[in-house]
């Protein structure tokens, strides 16, 4: 996979070559949507931009095409909205708890299609400098995600195609973000166009492995501060966990968590 860094030393040659810097980002982008435009199925164009994007050193693509769901935008319904054509990541970040934590309990990205923005940065969003968020990068880190762009198109009866792309490098070259980025607006527009189901994800979020241990003790009749003992843990962290798993099950309370969790899952 070539990296990033590389790629940027490639391009500034072109950029001297070609004394035109605009031209050398366009003809990046699209080098990175070709095969995409070319294909007529959601999943074969999304692999081949996710192909193309990893090779410049991409850590995580995301490519989705969905409907918006009815009524007020929230986390579990962006969620269930599912539509996920590619979802590309370090082995083992996809169900954990920093991506729990980012796709449901701090997802700025959910008011970028509440405004219907075409086009964002990631800490545009959710600014590094912003104390509020040092736990969103955190949980970024498990994927080597350090900054990312999104592209979205809308179309009728609510259809969405967002093209996320990640990397490991703040630093990158302005030339290079943008081509990606351009590049991901040319993908959205063209999954518009094309005929596709929309895959609603049913299967619930997969619960952290803290998360079942929380239930247990929970099922056993503990309080959140005997569990914070048990596990090390404070009162507040332990009561979030329990909060966490009930939402995640779509639990009205406690015990209906409970009996959700030992239905669905089983429990010691």
């Amino acid at each position: 996979m070539a990296h990033v860094t590389g790629l940027g030393t490639r391009l500034r040659v072109r950029h001297r070559q070609s004394g035109v810097g605009a031209d050398a980002m366009l003809r990046m982008a699209m080098d990175m949507v070709e095969d995409a435009l070319l294909a007529g199925d959601p999943v074969v164009a999304a692999s081949a931009f996710g192909d193309r994007a990893r090779r410049l050193g991409a850590t995580f693509v995301q490519v989705r095409r969905y409907r918006r769901p009815s009524g007020a935008l929230t986390s579990e319904r962006h969620w269930r909205a599912g539509g996920v054509l590619i979802r590309e990541a370090r082995e083992g970040w996809i169900g954990s708890s920093g991506f729990q934590y980012i796709c449901f309990d701090c997802n700025p990205l959910l008011d970028v299609v509440r405004q219907r923005r075409t086009r964002y940065r990631f800490s545009d969003l959710a600014p590094r400098s912003d104390r509020r968020f040092n736990t969103y990068w955190e949980a970024f880190e498990g994927a080597a995600i350090r900054e990312a762009w999104g592209a979205n198109a809308y179309g009728a009866d609510h259809t969405t195609a967002s093209v996320h792309v990640g990397v490991d490098n703040v630093t990158i070259d302005p030339t290079i973000a943008r081509a990606l980025q351009m590049a991901g607006g040319v993908l959205a527009e063209h999954l518009l166009t094309l005929d596709a189901s929309y895959p609603v994800a049913t299967a619930r979020p997969l619960l952290t492995v803290r998360e079942r241990d929380v239930l247990r003790f929970v099922a056993q009749g503990k309080t959140d501060w005997e569990i914070g003992i048990i596990l090390s843990v404070s009162e507040t962290t332990a009561r979030f966990h329990a909060d966490n798993a009930r939402r995640k099950l779509g639990a009205v309370n406690r015990a209906h968590a409970v009996a959700c969790f030992i239905a669905e899952e089983g429990a010691d």
